[in-house]
């Protein structure tokens, strides 16, 4: 699961922020379009954006005063574009 679906579901459970250092996945969640493509995807945000989520690019909106903060990091790959689990 994407960082960005992972956001969408944990919104739909009522977590209300999310914080990406890409300035345009920002605008385009916050415009109510995904900027990914998975099945179920596009319905989400115009329920939740700017009800339940808010998506920012500022840690000091985002992180504090909260109990719980996942952190999301790529998946790396290998050459032949499988996921890379080696060290």
């Amino acid at each position: 699961m994407s960082e960005r679906s992972q956001t969408r579901v944990l919104q739909s459970l009522g977590i209300t922020w999310s914080l990406d250092i890409d300035r345009s996945k920002v605008d385009l969640i916050n415009a109510e379009i995904p900027p990914i493509h998975e099945p179920g995807l596009s319905e989400l945000p115009e329920k939740h954006v700017g009800a339940r989520l808010w998506v920012t690019v500022d840690y000091n909106d985002a992180i504090p005063g909260y109990d719980l903060t996942f952190i999301c990091v790529g998946t790396p790959s290998d050459e032949d574009g499988r996921i890379g689990c080696g060290l």
